[in-house]
């Protein structure tokens, strides 16, 4: 029998996690014995739809106008779509170090999410035992569904039946064909089970190559004076050499009138051209930072990471920007670039000149994004020194070396840091509050505003 003297007090779920994170401040793992500092307590629990609906409605959003920002930000920084990026992606993927001296079709593969704020899940090569579609099955079974993949060659048949299987909604390819043509064999039989495969499946499977226009085009051209075009491999596509009806057929654009694939054409070649620009830099010396920081010769490894690093950058909603990537036992597992929170760019502080408190670092991006939970021993390659607070996030993911290009490749005549601990703080929170030298890269959160 209930207790009339003691009635039952039944709190609202809101008052419970509000008290709950009170008291998680006497939490005996939030005790430092030596430091003081100021405990906060953090509850997370689901949002009520419905609830969520009634707070939008008091909310009057603006929709961001990204020309009036820059002009009052200073001048607009070289800018990628996310679908462009993820193309670029997929394509530099084929630049990928190998071991082995033997040549073979490599294809790059980009899987993100398909709604926004889309975020990149994996990315993959293949290799000579395994086509790029397996390989990244493999590592993330049962992930796939619903997912937007991007090729930088059509997929053969055999994984056009895993891109179904995995319940894929798009797959975008560039046009090029993933196994090379043999003589004796025509060359639509290669991808007629393909279209077949896609069609009947009722999974979006197209050509696809950015569209850039000449402002944009002429602001990536500019946007890198140290390009160097030497290292990359020459991106092909079945247009190179002269294209009949059957490699149209291929790739559903046998509906191209003459002045409409000329047109085409001159898109591809852009399109070259600026992916070679964003992605060709080449630092002789990197810092590795360990126990201390210690300029190294750079390696093939982190001369490409650092090359996605500058290609996650173009996404930029700003004029400075950075891009990274986190490597763990050679498998790309994480990839960031700042730029502001999630759904900001219908907010109205985007719109002021002295927004950049609200940037979130890549580094945090690419933590926060993270594919795995675990990156104890990673590698976290980025295209400038790391922020304190990024540090921090950087030793609570226990994560091993931190990499980036010397301070010359932004700065100038600087070539060695002094020695300090990894997780020592170097220096106050970077943002985007840097001298406008640091970092000419420009980039966007991985979490990009929706």
């Amino acid at each position: 029998m209930e207790d009339e003297s003691h009635p039952c007090i039944r709190l609202e779920k809101k008052d419970l996690c509000m008290f709950l994170a009170l008291l998680m401040e006497d939490s005996p793992e939030c005790h430092a014995p030596s430091d003081q500092f100021n405990k906060t307590g953090i509850v997370i629990c689901e949002s009520d739809k419905d609830h969520l609906d009634d707070l939008k409605k008091n909310f009057d959003y603006h929709e961001w106008k990204r020309c009036e920002t820059q002009l009052m930000a200073g001048p607009p920084a070289p800018y990628l779509k996310k679908e462009d990026l993820c193309m670029f992606l997929a394509l530099h993927m084929e630049n990928s170090p190998s071991e082995s001296q033997e040549t073979y079709c490599k294809t790059g593969i980009v899987v993100c999410e398909a709604n926004k704020p889309k975020r990149i899940i994996a990315l993959g090569c293949s290799t000579e035992e395994l086509h790029a579609v397996p390989k990244v099955l493999l590592r993330f079974p049962n992930a796939l569904k619903g997912c937007e993949v991007y090729m930088s060659r059509m997929p053969c048949n055999y994984c056009a039946k895993l891109l179904v299987q995995a319940q894929v909604s798009q797959v975008y390819y560039w046009p090029n064909f993933e196994i090379k043509m043999a003589e004796n064999i025509p060359k639509d039989d290669l991808v007629k089970h393909t279209n077949t495969i896609f069609t009947e499946s009722y999974i979006v499977a197209a050509v696809y190559v950015p569209t850039i226009d000449n402002e944009r085009e002429m602001k990536i051209l500019n946007s890198n004076k140290r390009a160097s075009h030497d290292d990359l491999i020459p991106i092909t596509s079945v247009f190179d050499e002269k294209s009949d009806v059957d490699i149209l057929k291929c790739f559903k654009l046998e509906h191209l009138k003459k002045n409409q694939l000329k047109k085409y054409k001159e898109n591809l070649a852009t399109a070259k051209n600026c992916f070679k620009t964003l992605a060709s830099c080449k630092d002789e010396e990197i810092i590795i930072l360990e126990e201390k920081e210690s300029p190294v010769k750079n390696s093939p490894k982190y001369t490409h990471a650092l090359q996605l690093c500058d290609l996650l950058a173009s996404r930029s909603d700003h004029n400075t920007g950075v891009g990274t990537v986190i490597y763990k036992e050679d498998n790309i597992v994480a990839l960031g670039y700042s730029g502001y929170p999630k759904g900001a760019l219908n907010s109205l502080f985007c719109q002021k000149t002295d927004a950049d408190f609200a940037i979130v670092c890549a580094e945090a991006n690419a933590i926060i994004m993270s594919s795995e939970r675990d990156l104890c021993n990673a590698e976290l390659i980025t295209t400038c020194k790391p922020c304190s607070d990024c540090l921090k996030l950087i030793q609570a993911k226990n994560i091993a070396k931190v990499i980036w290009p010397l301070p010359e490749r932004n700065a100038g005549p600087s070539s060695a840091l002094p020695a300090s601990g990894l997780f020592a703080a170097p220096e106050q929170p970077r943002g985007l509050t840097e001298d406008p030298s640091e970092g000419q890269a420009a980039a966007a959160a991985d979490g990009e505003p929706a």
